[in-house]
């Protein structure tokens, strides 16, 4: 009789374990939901420009510092890329100038695990002939070469994007032809701060608009 008890009360004892294993394994992952994307533009089968190749990742919280060190990206291309979180939620894929007419797939990893893809494509053109597509490839990457030249005679400070800090994120638009800065805290002193680092780099008469974390 008193094993039986004794028993009973061990089966007890490991049921009420079990439950609040169960209770702070649910609590933990309501609290601290697994990292994952919730967004991004542009969009799968969205077009992107192929002169400024720029994805924004927003994910579905604020990531702490141990998670964003386990975030990477991979383009099934060869090209030059740039992380930038421009806030804990929200990060900026940032591509060298692409090829038009280029298909690309943007993979987000976490901890070397899949957790988004997009696929989109650069600028479109009509169908030619393998020959013909050569030739105006050819002649398309002199003139982006002359253009690119062209423009960053005129804006040297191009140079010096994008900058990153604690408060705010600079990169250049080149659709709106303006700098967009990102703003990360409601600090009134943070837009006077990113204003007056678009001064120090000789981009003081540049259009300048205003995004809020």
């Amino acid at each position: 009789m008193n094993l039986s008890k004794l028993l009973n009360k061990r089966l007890r004892l490991i049921l009420l374990g079990v439950a609040s294993l169960a209770a702070i394994v649910y609590l933990y992952t309501r609290l601290n939901p697994a990292v994952s994307v919730v967004s991004s533009v542009p969009a799968s089968n969205d077009i992107i420009n192929f002169q400024s190749p720029i994805f924004e990742i927003r994910f579905n919280k604020d990531l702490s510092a141990g998670e964003i060190a386990k975030i990477t990206a991979t383009v099934d291309t060869e090209v030059e890329t740039k992380l930038i979180w421009e806030s804990p939620r929200i990060l900026s894929v940032v591509l060298a100038p692409l090829k038009p007419d280029l298909k690309i797939s943007l993979q987000i990893l976490y901890n070397g695990r899949k957790i988004y893809q997009v696929d989109t494509t650069t600028t479109t053109s009509a169908q030619q002939n393998s020959q013909q597509e050569v030739l105006d490839q050819g002649k398309r990457d002199l003139e982006f070469g002359q253009i690119e030249t062209a423009l960053y005679a005129q804006k040297p400070f191009l140079t010096k994007l994008p900058i990153n800090t604690s408060q705010f994120t600079i990169v250049y638009d080149f659709d709106k032809k303006s700098l967009r800065v990102r703003l990360k805290n409601t600090n009134p002193t943070t837009k006077q701060a990113a204003l007056e680092q678009i001064k120090k780099i000789g981009a003081g008469k540049e259009a300048v608009y205003f995004l809020n974390n």
